[in-house]
């Protein structure tokens, strides 16, 4: 392996990235303390406007990424909050759960 003779000192951040970094930083901080970026943005999710990436982004960053992709064949047996969790009984325990009487 070669030694390593110039350039930056292991982490060290490149100094054009840390620029762009701060940079972005000020433009970010100015754009969201005004309160018409706010408006405007409020107006585009009501709207269904926003782009879904960026609308599954935003999601992402407020409530968390989902935890797992939940695929199931339960033909519609599924409450929502199932869905949404991810707490999915398997195929047996939905026999069990379908039969009558059984809650």
């Amino acid at each position: 392996m070669r030694q390593k003779t110039g350039g930056r000192t292991a982490g060290t951040p490149n100094r054009s990235t840390a620029e762009l970094k701060a940079f972005l930083g000020r433009v970010f901080e100015k754009v969201f303390t005004d309160p018409e970026f706010e408006r405007k943005l409020i107006t585009e999710i009501v709207e269904f406007r926003l782009e879904p990436q960026l609308l599954k982004v935003l999601l992402a960053y407020y409530a968390g990424a989902p935890a797992k992709q939940v695929e199931h064949s339960h033909k519609g047996r599924l409450t929502l909050e199932q869905i949404v969790t991810g707490n999915v009984p398997d195929d047996d325990e939905l026999e069990v759960l379908a039969e009558p009487g059984v809650h």
